[in-house]
């Protein structure tokens, strides 16, 4: 992981950390669903990656991410596009 997906994921974890304290790294791959993300959930963690990394997602894009790891994958590319 670079320093932005470093980043990325840092923020990901932190704010899921609260509903459960145990997530790590490995958990960026398990499917969101067994994560219990709901689309609430998915919704604030984009728009927290869209402030800290002054870029725009695209909601279809977002929502149809099936791994935390798809976030951090696609929020990669916006940034190295911007």
């Amino acid at each position: 992981m670079n320093n932005t997906e470093r980043r990325m994921a840092d923020l990901i974890l932190g704010k899921l950390r609260v509903w459960d304290p145990l997530l790590c790294y490995d958990d960026l791959d398990r499917p969101i669903i067994e994560i219990e993300l709901d689309s609430l959930d998915a919704l604030e963690l984009t728009h927290l990656l869209e402030r800290e990394f002054k870029v725009k997602a695209d909601l279809e894009t977002t929502s149809s991410s099936a791994f935390l790891r798809d976030y951090i994958t696609y929020f990669t590319s916006l940034v190295n596009s911007a």
